[in-house]
């Protein structure tokens, strides 16, 4: 049976990569920048730091890393209290997880003050008793590092522990390390869904009472 789910927060369990994708955009014209073609991409495809490391190198900011990532995280914010809510389906499937006694992780780039206001927020505080950040464990998803430690903290095996993502970096990495993984479709990341379909174990398009179900079989399923 399936003991553990890990879930990425952005795109998967809720509503907010389009802000993301603006983010940068505010950033820059908040410095009176001219946005970079493409900035958004170059945004998604980094880690906060190393964006806020690569936006000021290129831009000579007088601004410190910490100080950029902090504005960063400022625009944000008002997006997770006000504007973002749980993707369809979500809080069904977090429900059953719940009642079938699967421990429940977050796994995230974002930081965790962000992660806690927007569960909050959301009403899914009450169901995730553990959240890991990339900036935790030193490495992006590209690492499976932050998937290991969500499950190492429930002591579960990886092959007893989904993960939900909507990008194919952490399916590709954490499949890699014995994870089932489980693609999910997000319109901002459009352009990846032929790899997360070719990469993740199961792929859904979206969380209805039929996938569901699927999840709920897989989960009473005997894997030994």
């Amino acid at each position: 049976m399936i003991k553990c789910a890990i879930f990425d927060l952005d795109g998967t369990l809720v509503d907010s990569m389009s802000y993301w994708e603006k983010a940068p955009i505010e950033f820059s014209l908040r410095k009176n920048i001219e946005p970079e073609e493409k900035l958004s991409d170059t945004f998604l495809s980094m880690s906060l730091f190393s964006f806020s490391k690569y936006f000021k190198e290129k831009y000579h900011l007088e601004d410190t890393i910490d100080s950029i990532m902090s504005e960063i995280d400022s625009i944000m914010e008002v997006h997770y209290v006000r504007d973002i809510n749980v993707k369809k389906g979500m809080f069904d499937l977090i429900e059953m997880l719940d009642k079938e006694n699967v421990k429940l992780a977050i796994a995230t780039q974002t930081d965790k003050y962000l992660v806690e206001k927007v569960l909050k927020k959301t009403g899914l505080d009450k169901y995730f008793s553990f959240i890991l950040t990339c900036g935790e464990v030193g490495e992006a998803k590209s690492s499976p590092l932050v998937y290991e430690g969500c499950a190492n903290h429930f002591n579960i095996p990886y092959n007893k522990t989904l993960v939900f993502e909507d990008l194919p970096y952490g399916i590709e990495s954490s499949k890699k390390k014995g994870f089932i993984t489980i693609g999910l479709f997000d319109v901002p990341s459009i352009k990846h869904q032929e790899r997360i379909k070719e990469s993740a174990d199961y792929y859904f398009l979206e969380m209805n009472s039929d996938s569901i179900k699927f999840i709920e079989k897989l989960v009473k399923k005997s894997l030994d």
